[in-house]
């Protein structure tokens, strides 16, 4: 099946890195919508300083 989804291995990592974009993005809403309670989590990297302040 993923033979047949993807014509070669550029395809897959193009695919594959889109999906990470995306769900890093999601994560990113998540921790700002939690942010509101946690301010010391900065603004310019929600992703970054959450996990190195965990």
């Amino acid at each position: 099946m993923l033979k047949d989804m993807f014509n070669n291995v550029w395809d897959m990592m193009t695919y594959i890195h889109l999906h990470i974009q995306i769900l890093c993005r999601i994560i990113e809403e998540i921790i700002a919508k939690s942010s509101y309670t946690r301010p010391d989590i900065s603004q310019r990297s929600l992703l970054t300083d959450y996990f190195t302040q965990t």
